[in-house]
């Protein structure tokens, strides 16, 4: 009995400790975004989209790791958008 709810212990903690990581993530390349990332005009849907790609390429790798989440959503977005 003990075994299971230090398994269940685990992955809870396991579940909780990613969602919190994710969380940080899109909060963070949120952050770097809105300081630095580049606005497009609104004429066109997808120069945004590709402003935000050049923005993400030009940061450094670490910046890139920890902004993940961020990317991930901003992606998606962006192909439902049809880009």
């Amino acid at each position: 009995m003990q075994a299971l709810i230090v398994l269940f212990l685990v992955v809870f903690l396991s579940v909780v400790g990613f969602a919190a990581f994710l969380g940080l993530s899109f909060a963070f390349g949120a952050y770097l975004n809105s300081r630095a990332g580049s606005r497009a005009d609104g004429r066109d849907l997808c120069a945004q989209c590709n402003a935000d790609n050049e923005w993400y390429q030009a940061l450094p790798s670490w910046q890139q790791s920890v902004a993940i989440a961020w990317w991930w959503v901003n992606r998606y977005q962006c192909n439902t958008k049809g880009c």
